[in-house]
């Protein structure tokens, strides 16, 4: 079964095609099968905010650990959509501006460029 990274001949392509066939001692396959990438939402504080705004509520604002605080924050926010705004950790926080920052972001080509060079001379 060849994965999406391997059709696309991503980064991690040739690794996973020589690790599909080992097998540990346990006769499982050691070797991952896939990854998942994504884009990453960060707040200058990397605080998540979470809250309502115009009759629609929000959380967001995890800086890469959403998986185990947003699980937590949809049970809040639930609690927060049925009136308890009291539940809310964030229901306080400010959104600071990023200095230099405005408009689209234009320098997150460059960002990506200098990590996929950084990758290939590792």
């Amino acid at each position: 079964m060849e994965t999406l990274r391997e059709r696309r001949g991503g980064p991690g392509a040739g690794p996973l095609r020589r690790c599909r066939h080992r097998r540990g001692p346990d006769g499982l396959f050691g070797c991952p099968r896939s990854g998942w990438g994504g884009m990453v939402d960060m707040t200058r504080d990397r605080l998540p905010r979470a809250g309502e705004r115009n009759g629609i509520y929000y959380s967001m604002g995890y800086s890469g650990h959403g998986t185990q605080m947003s699980t937590l924050m949809g049970t809040i926010m639930a609690e927060v959509m049925d009136g308890r705004t009291d539940l809310n950790p964030w229901k306080d926080f400010t959104w600071p501006a990023i200095p230099g920052h405005f408009g689209p972001p234009w320098f997150l080509p460059l960002v990506g460029a200098y990590y996929r060079l950084k990758d290939k001379l590792a």
